[in-house]
């Protein structure tokens, strides 16, 4: 998971048959979020639901239990926009060696 770029994600099944599911790596943490780069979501779309060209990727802020060492955090429901994403899975995030720590709570 360290060397997975911000934005990227791994797909997986947890069983034969089972839906795939996707995981992606903390980009940082602060006192009470895992923050992550949602590999779907854009800044702005076009009515018929296509990225804009200069959209940018939207970050996802998820609580992590209060720990942030190194590990999985667990499955969280994606906040990704319905009117586009609705038929996505849960995101397992993992925070790992690369991810920045910091004690602000701003979402910046």
């Amino acid at each position: 998971m360290a060397d997975l770029p911000d934005g990227e994600y791994y797909t997986f099944r947890q069983a034969p048959g089972e839906p795939v599911q996707f995981a992606v790596a903390a980009q940082r943490t602060d006192a009470i979020h895992v923050v992550h780069t949602c590999p779907f979501c854009r800044s702005s779309y076009k009515k018929n639901g296509e990225p804009m060209a200069r959209a940018k990727r939207v970050m996802h802020w998820h609580g992590h239990g209060g720990d942030r060492s190194v590990r999985y955090v667990g499955q969280r429901i994606p906040h990704c926009d319905r009117r586009f994403h609705w038929m996505l899975p849960n995101v397992h995030i993992y925070i790992t060696g690369d991810t920045k720590h910091t004690n602000s709570r701003r979402h910046t």
